[in-house]
């Protein structure tokens, strides 16, 4: 059995003692090669379909600045929104994965 000292802690120490805690951090991934690849490759999917980022907004039932800001990375889309992107440009997100792999390929191997 152990013991442990009695020690009067606030709640904020605690809050800092558990951040400590977490270690190294990770770069968000907004931030890495693989994110600017992955938009790459949405709008390569969008231009491949021959659809402007007008039409798939209104597909989308959202406005054209909204695709724009999601194709630059300035707005972060969300795993339902990508399948739903992926559907508006009549492919599937399988589809759109395997063209983000073969994307990564292609870079590494430079």
């Amino acid at each position: 059995m152990f013991e442990y000292a009695m020690l009067a802690y606030t709640n904020l120490d605690c809050k800092l003692f558990a951040l400590c805690q977490l270690g190294p951090t990770v770069e968000k991934s907004i931030y890495t090669q693989q994110y600017g690849l992955f938009l790459a490759t949405l709008r390569a999917a969008r231009e491949s379909a021959g659809i402007l980022q007008s039409e798939l907004a209104a597909r989308l039932n959202v406005d054209q600045p909204f695709v724009s800001k999601c194709e630059s990375g300035q707005r972060r889309l969300d795993f339902i929104e990508v399948r739903e992107w992926c559907a508006a440009l009549g492919i599937t997100l399988n589809e759109l994965t395997v063209s983000f792999e073969e994307t990564i390929a292609r870079v590494q191997k430079k």
